[in-house]
């Protein structure tokens, strides 16, 4: 008895044309040097195609519908659409528009994502929205774990930085105090959170002759509602924020 095989057709491309009426399984190599456009047949005359495109020219290739839209997950609809480099696309026409329903290498998400199951990815992730977070039932699997830069810098430290004049002071900062040409106030920060800290050094050697005078920022430093003044040369402490306005900053340690 006979035996047949179903074999998708193949073809090549490579440069900018016009597909003509796709054949339903078309798989079709993009070849040459990428920066091309390719236009598609009209979606409402081949209701049901599929086609699928492979990207192998090492660049983004376009590609372009004459009615209607390109759309699926990862994109907004739109008449053209970019296959990056090695990916691969199935488009499918629904009889107005095609639909990506096949994606592998190019975008995939566009919006926010809300699962209650685990998210795996086995691919670099890059995020660069404003806002990175965890909730606070988080378990830690591993001895790795996303924490942000900021909640690095307010909680630990950020990078130290010179001061030579006044200046108010953010969680996590980190400063040399240089009072070699003028003295100068710090200011804390108003709004502190429980266990922000502030670190202090002096710089120059010359607190002694012109003083750092430390603004309470409206809480209490060391329990007294007044500024705190530092006139010792070689000076070195943490102010951390007790978490109540009295008795508010507290010198927890020199460094």
């Amino acid at each position: 008895m006979a035996r047949y095989n179903t074999v998708n057709p193949t073809s090549v491309s490579s440069g900018a044309v016009t597909v003509g009426a796709p054949t339903q399984g078309l798989v079709t190599t993009l070849t040459g040097s990428s920066g091309y456009t390719v236009t598609l047949s009209a979606p409402n005359l081949f209701s049901g195609i599929s086609q699928l495109f492979y990207n192998a020219t090492g660049g983004n290739v376009t590609i372009a519908s004459p009615t209607g839209n390109i759309k699926g997950p990862g994109f907004t609809a739109a008449t053209t659409q970019i296959i990056p480099a090695n990916a691969v696309y199935t488009l499918t026409s629904d009889g107005t528009d095609f639909i990506v329903t096949n994606n592998e290498g190019g975008p995939q998400l566009s919006s926010t994502i809300n699962a209650t199951g685990l998210l795996t990815a086995a691919a670099n992730v890059s995020m660069t929205g404003t806002l990175i977070q965890t909730s606070s039932a988080q378990t830690i699997t591993t001895s790795y774990d996303l924490v942000h830069l900021n909640y690095l810098q307010t909680n630990y430290g950020q990078a130290w930085s010179v001061k030579s004049a006044g200046f108010t002071a953010t969680a996590g900062g980190r400063y040399f105090i240089d009072t070699g040409v003028t003295a100068f106030t710090m200011t804390l920060p108003s709004s502190p959170a429980s266990g922000d800290m502030v670190h202090i050094i002096d710089y120059a050697g010359t607190l002694s002759s012109r003083n750092l005078t430390i603004a309470p920022g409206g809480n209490r430093i060391q329990r007294v509602a007044d500024t705190m003044t530092v006139s010792t040369n070689g000076a070195a402490f943490v102010l951390l924020y007790s978490g109540a306005a009295n008795p508010g900053w507290l010198v927890a340690t020199g460094i």
